[in-house]
């Protein structure tokens, strides 16, 4: 399955969701990338919109997989012995978490516009993901979003490594995902158009706090859909 871009996954996954749409969840987006994806299931679901601020650990050769993430509030999903694939000692580890969360933090206020995060607690929160691969950046967003004791906990993505379901569906009380390829490439790769917006421009379309952008505001009108999947969880 490939996607014209992540406007339209994100309103193939909303139809996946509109069990939810007269609970008024909250829908968090997981990064740049995310955000397009949530804010067409905000708007299906007439639903709040915000952002949660994340930043990997990136391993010294590129091509490999992230080693984990801290997310904003300092929640954090750490690969085991990712401290000794970087080649740093434990203080030297622990220097580089501190940048990175402060990066998160950054990121999230920077796309809120200087906003504080929606408070989570007792609501449906749904996070939304362009994509899943290493699936470490949704996992810290997750653990975020869990600590703040939200009544249910849903992660949304359009497509997703078949391998890591296990750790998402631990992590959260219901998962929705349309494909699971039998080989996965990198996220960007199952994107037709792959650009995505910028900090100021998810700013920029947040607006005051509680108001979706609208619909169709990062992808062009939307055209027959694709067969989907839903993975739901415990």
């Amino acid at each position: 399955m490939t996607f014209r871009n992540r406007s339209e996954a994100g309103r193939q996954l909303a139809r996946r969701l509109m069990h939810l749409a007269d609970a008024k969840p909250v829908v968090l987006a997981v990064g740049c990338g995310g955000f397009p994806v949530a804010v067409e299931i905000a708007e299906v679901l007439g639903a709040e919109l915000d952002v949660l601020g994340a930043a990997e650990l990136m391993p010294l050769e590129g091509s490999e997989p992230s080693l984990g993430a801290v997310a904003e509030g300092g929640a954090c999903v750490i690969e085991p012995r990712a401290a000794a694939r970087l080649g740093l000692g434990p203080e030297q580890f622990e220097h580089l978490l501190a940048r990175r969360r402060a990066e998160a933090e950054e990121h999230g206020a920077s796309c809120r516009g200087g906003r504080p995060p929606t408070d989570l607690a007792g609501r449906i929160v749904i996070v939304a993901a362009d994509g899943v691969d290493g699936g470490i950046a949704p996992r810290a967003v997750l653990s975020a979003a869990r600590s703040a004791r939200p009544e249910w906990l849903v992660l949304a993505t359009p497509i997703a490594d078949a391998k890591h379901l296990p750790a998402l569906r631990a992590a959260v009380d219901e998962l929705v995902v349309l494909d699971l390829p039998p080989e996965f490439i990198a996220v960007g790769y199952w994107y037709s158009q792959a650009l995505r917006p910028s900090e100021g421009e998810i700013a920029a379309a947040l607006g005051a706090r509680g108001r979706p952008a609208p619909a169709g505001t990062f992808g062009p009108p939307p055209r027959a859909s694709h067969s989907t999947l839903a993975v739901h969880g415990s």
